[in-house]
C-alpha cells in the first residue's frame, strides 16, 4: 500500500506540473505536454520510491487529502476552472497519440483514478494502518 500512495501523490503532482507546463505558450508550442506529464510521473514516482523505501507510512491521513485538494487549488488559481476540466485531458489524449479519445472520457477516467485511489489508500490505512509495515514501524 505504500508504493500506491506514492504512485497515487507522483501522479497528482505530475498532472499539475504538466498543467502549468500547458500554461506556457512557448514551452507547448515546441513539445508535447504529455511527455512531461508521463516523464514526471516516472520520474516523481522512482525519487519518492527511493526517499521513502524505509518509512513504513510516508504520508499521514491529512496530507493525502491535503494534496489533491492544494493541487486543484493551485490548478485553479493558475489557469481557472473553466480551463483546468480541458487541460488534463488534452495533454493525455497527446502525450497517448489517440487524438480520436473524446475529452469527456478521459475526464471520467481521471476522476475515477483519484477519486478510487484516494478512497483506497485512505480505506487501508483505516482498516489496517499496519499491514504493510515491516519490523513494526508504525510509529515512524
Amino acid at each position: 500500500m505504500k508504493y500506491l500512495t506514492l504512485i497515487y501523490n507522483s501522479f497528482i503532482w505530475a498532472l499539475l506540473l504538466a498543467t502549468l507546463c500547458f500554461n506556457s505558450t512557448w514551452l507547448q508550442m515546441r513539445m508535447n505536454i504529455g511527455y512531461i506529464f508521463f516523464g514526471s510521473f516516472i520520474l516523481l514516482s522512482l525519487i519518492t520510491s527511493l526517499i521513502f523505501r524505509k518509512r513504513c507510512r510516508p504520508f499521514k491521513i491529512w496530507q493525502l487529502v491535503l494534496s489533491p485538494a492544494l493541487a486543484v487549488i493551485i490548478g485553479i488559481v493558475v489557469v481557472g476552472a473553466q480551463r483546468l476540466t480541458i487541460i488534463p485531458a488534452t495533454f493525455i489524449r497527446e502525450g497517448l497519440h489517440l487524438t480520436t479519445l473524446d475529452f469527456g472520457l478521459i475526464n471520467l477516467v481521471l476522476i475515477l483514478i483519484m477519486g478510487f485511489g484516494l478512497a483506497g489508500i485512505l480505506w487501508k490505512n483505516h482498516t489496517d494502518p499496519c499491514s504493510s509495515c515491516c519490523h513494526n514501524q508504525c510509529a515512524k
